[in-house]
């Protein structure tokens, strides 16, 4: 998104992509036809908006101060007194005004428009809960996808009978909103009433803006959405969920924003379902004798195993996928302690069992039996039971 910005601050005419590697080769060959004073204007505008934020969190009573309105005003002004578009400075330039009219949906077009609808409102979905999701995130409050799913579908059911563009929730506006101190749905009340006076009678004071300052609201405003700190804490509590972070940000930026997500969502369920496939156990042994606590071996040294009783905790659902896996763990189990007379397998975070679960209890049961083993099953949840 920031990089997307880079035609506007450079005042540069580039072909619009979303893959970092094309926007960097349109952009490097054109660098030398860079605009001078909108780059000036551009990265003043940055460092403008950056300076406000750190002064923001200092200073509480400037923690409401509208900075990206402020400049927009400022520069508005400094356009029209300095003749910035007679300097070569792309503005904004004619914004038509009114709002369009209601009009008859072209039935007979829908079967041809079926797919790319399905794609666009996929696409829409992604991006608005992803943005949704990482603002959530950084404030503590939760998300309900459905209640966004339906939003989204009525917004635009009701924007098409009037021509309207697909409504979503774009990670820059989301982020211009965040940065401005939005907090709840009256900020975009308040900007949907705002707009809407802006398009009925103001549009001709918007006209002078340079492309650059609205550029450099959004590289400013996205800077707030890349947390390193999450990023840091990922790697000291778990590394794939920081694999997955890594792999869903270099897919979005060479290969797509829908590529990216969908990968990253494909890895997410492989690693689901290697947890279940391969899932973890272990033999428990006594660390106390009144009450009793049984703890992991490998985990606490000081576990001592009860003479001839082997104890092993099952941390998965037993179903199909690891059933087989689970009786070759407990027959290696019971030749690595030959001495075993009775076996206890733990079943606490066992939340569910199939068929082929339970024929693997089955034939493991008849398998101790056969060696005049004992075999307990204890703690099962309900619906195993």
């Amino acid at each position: 998104i920031g990089l997307s910005q880079l035609k506007d601050l450079f005042g540069l005419h580039l072909p619009r992509d979303k893959k970092l590697h094309k926007i960097v080769e349109n952009f490097v060959p054109e660098v030398d036809e860079t605009h001078g004073l909108t780059l000036l204007i551009g990265l003043l505008s940055i460092a403008f908006l950056l300076a406000a934020r750190q002064i923001k969190k200092r200073v509480k009573v400037l923690k409401r101060f509208p900075d990206a309105l402020f400049l927009i005003i400022v520069t508005i002004v400094a356009s029209k007194l300095g003749d910035f578009e007679g300097e070569g400075v792309n503005i904004v330039g004619e914004i038509p005004s009114g709002l369009p009219g209601p009009w008859n949906l072209p039935w007979e077009h829908v079967g041809d428009l079926a797919a790319t609808s399905v794609s666009v409102a996929f696409i829409a979905f992604l991006e608005s809960f992803a943005v949704a999701k990482t603002i959530a995130e950084k404030e503590h409050y939760e998300v309900d996808a459905r209640q966004e799913l339906l939003a989204l579908g009525l917004c635009n059911i009701v924007g098409s009978f009037f021509r309207c563009m697909p409504v979503a929730g774009g990670f820059g506006r989301s982020a211009v909103n965040y940065q401005s101190g939005a907090k709840s749905t009256l900020a975009s009340m308040l900007t949907a009433g705002t707009v809407l006076m802006v398009v009925l009678f103001l549009t001709p004071l918007f006209e002078p803006l340079p492309k650059a300052v609205l550029g450099a609201i959004i590289v400013a405003a996205v800077s707030t959405l890349v947390d390193i700190q999450e990023m840091k804490h990922l790697w000291k509590t778990d590394r794939r969920d920081l694999f997955l972070l890594a792999c869903a940000f270099g897919c979005t930026m060479f290969v797509g924003l829908l590529e990216g997500i969908l990968i990253a969502a494909a890895m997410s369920m492989v690693l689901v379902l290697q947890k279940a496939v391969v899932p973890h156990g272990a033999v428990l042994g006594q660390i106390e004798d009144d009450p009793p606590i049984y703890r992991n071996i490998d985990r606490f040294p000081e576990a001592k195993q009860i003479d001839g009783v082997l104890i092993y905790r099952l941390d998965a659902p037993l179903f199909f996928a690891n059933a087989d896996l689970w009786r070759d763990r407990m027959h290696q189990l019971l030749q690595q302690y030959p001495t075993t007379a009775c076996v206890v397998v733990h079943g606490g975070a066992v939340s569910h069992m199939d068929s082929t679960g339970a024929h693997a209890v089955e034939g493991f049961i008849k398998e101790c039996q056969r060696h005049e083993r004992e075999a307990f099953f204890a703690e099962f949840n309900g619906p195993c039971r």
